[in-house]
């Protein structure tokens, strides 16, 4: 669920825009094969899981596979920039590591109607969703526990207020926004800055527009451009710079010339 902006275009406050909904049906799931005795009731607001350090900490394998994982993409990086050894090599690269990989499939997906309420609230969360399931879905109380535990993605304000009434699931791209300004936040460094990692600095340097950034930053940096600076920029240069110092020749262009085999 997210925001309705066509509402009051010329709203900058986002809460005022209502409600949006895409449904997604999922096929080839065993009907009812997620009960509702797996979403335990809930007796009071405050959370208190039982949980060890064992339980935060990853394990050796997951540090392994992470440790794999980060590897193939920094020489898949290094590929990436020499396109021509990167045929070369052809079949040879190894396939980027995966874990439960998702095959190939179609995901159909359906828009339901703008719903002007504002979700911001537990009780006008509650209307959304009598909106979505008795008005536009059709669903009874009795269709609603035959189909037992509804998955719901969204953002933080979405699962958290929906947690009693679904099994939330924060979405992908929400992820990727907050690791997004983690990032941002953490090496933006300040203004004037000289130090080599600085986004600011980078940022400035590129003539870009700038980016308002860092932990005493009063509002969040924006996703596409720091999004961008990360992954599009800066990372791929800092990964060639490593690879320039341990590098044995003058320059990377002349080993890349010599590697025959991966």
């Amino acid at each position: 669920m997210s925001h309705v902006v066509e509402q009051r275009a010329d709203s900058k406050d986002h809460f005022d825009n209502g409600t949006m909904a895409i449904l997604l049906p999922l096929y080839d799931i065993l009907y009812r094969s997620l009960h509702l005795s797996l979403e335990p009731e809930r007796k009071s607001r405050l959370l208190t899981p039982d949980f060890s350090p064992s339980d935060l900490l990853p394990t050796a394998l997951q540090v392994q596979r992470l440790e794999a994982a980060q590897l193939w993409h920094i020489e898949d990086i290094f590929f990436n920039h020499f396109l021509d050894l990167h045929r070369h090599l052809g079949d040879s690269i190894p396939p980027p590591p995966n874990i439960q990989m998702i095959l190939l499939h179609k995901t159909e997906q359906f828009p339901l109607p703008a719903i002007h309420i504002d979700k911001s609230s537990l009780d006008s969360t509650i209307n959304v969703m009598e909106m979505i399931f008795y008005k536009t879905l059709q669903l009874s109380e009795d269709d609603i526990r035959r189909h037992s535990i509804i998955l719901c993605g969204g953002n933080q304000l979405s699962v958290s207020l929906l947690d009693k009434y679904t099994m939330g699931q924060i979405g992908l791209f929400h992820v990727k926004i907050a690791a997004d300004c983690m990032i941002a936040d953490k090496y933006w460094g300040s203004a004037n800055s000289q130090s080599p990692w600085s986004l600011w600095k980078v940022n400035t340097l590129l003539g870009h527009k700038p980016i308002l950034a860092g932990w005493k930053a009063n509002k969040l940096p924006p996703f596409r451009p720091t999004w961008k600076l990360i992954l599009q920029l800066s990372l791929p240069k800092n990964i060639l710079d490593i690879f320039c110092i341990y590098c044995p020749n003058d320059s990377l262009e002349a080993v890349t010339d010599f590697l025959a085999t991966y």
